[in-house]
């Protein structure tokens, strides 16, 4: 559109026409003081480009932007699939060794490379795997899902909501369990003391073996972690007293459940938590040793 005579700026939309395939394209100009700038493209395929001439995405943008809304849903990455074994959503993947791939088309933010999560305990993972980044192609197998070796996944990661795939290797996963990697590849399971890195915490519990759950994913490194969820473990121990046998023997004391609050019986269990069994116990009760401690159990 033209303004007044004695103003040359000029701001115009374009419709684009591939003959070679009769695809079409809109783009966005304005214009500073007789000079046209492209600001906007949506492409053939439904993509916008805002300060992007080739959007990769649904929403490309190159610059700085800014929102006053709330968030729904979560931030993401892009990275290459490095490892030998094909990727899928819910893979808990870990940072490889083969530094990064190539600059994504008009920014300079390059594309990390990761693999599967193989180790126990992996101090590398990074996040997991959300769904095929968009501009991967598509492969001749019946499940196009799969990211192949040097194709991209999206990747969830920091202060993510997202579902992952957990085994209850570690013992049983409940809400706010904090989440590590396991031995099963692309598995999480419970965080523990020899964990050194959490990837985020549960947001539902594991009622299977192994399955699908959703979690909250932030990367933590601290030994506070397996003290948090040992605090949660004895917490469930407590509570689970106060349902058993009126008499019971803890630290060769005989105690009555009517005489002992539950806080007091906590106190009780972490000091036997302390003391790795030598204390003896009743007949009836049995102990079960659960990542180097042993928990009480009063049947």
């Amino acid at each position: 559109m033209n303004g007044a005579a004695t103003n040359t700026r000029i701001a115009s939309i374009l419709g684009l026409r591939s003959n070679a395939d009769n695809s079409g394209a809109l783009e966005f100009y304005t214009a500073n003081l007789g000079t046209n700038t492209l600001r906007m493209r949506i492409d053939e395929n439904g993509n916008v480009g805002i300060n992007q001439t080739t959007p990769a995405f649904t929403l490309d943008v190159t610059g700085n932007f800014r929102t006053t809304g709330a968030k729904t849903g979560f931030l993401s990455d892009i990275a290459q699939n490095d490892g030998d074994e094909p990727l899928e959503k819910g893979d808990l993947v870990s940072i490889s060794f083969n530094g990064v791939d190539v600059y994504m088309t008009g920014n300079n933010i390059p594309i990390f490379k990761v693999a599967k999560s193989v180790n126990k305990n992996d101090i590398n993972i990074i996040g997991v795997v959300f769904d095929k980044s968009p501009e991967s192609p598509k492969n001749n197998e019946s499940d196009n899902s799969l990211i192949n070796k040097g194709e991209h996944a999206i990747i969830a990661t920091q202060n993510s909501v997202t579902f992952l795939k957990a085994t209850d290797e570690n013992g049983k996963i409940l809400p706010g369990d904090y989440l590590t990697a396991s031995s099963k590849a692309g598995y999480a399971m419970k965080a523990d003391e020899n964990s050194i890195v959490s990837v985020g915490r549960a947001l539902e519990a594991l009622n299977s073996t192994e399955g699908m759950i959703s979690a909250f994913m932030q990367i933590t490194t601290s030994n506070a972690i397996s003290n948090i969820n040992e605090e949660r473990l004895l917490e469930e121990e407590s509570s689970k007293i106060e349902k058993l046998e009126d008499d019971y023997k803890i630290d060769l004391k005989e105690v009555k459940q009517s005489k002992a609050s539950k806080e007091t019986k906590l106190e009780r269990i972490k000091k036997k938590l302390q003391l790795e069994g030598t204390a003896s116990i009743t007949a009836t009760d049995y102990m079960e040793r659960i990542n180097g401690s042993v928990i009480i159990r009063l049947g």
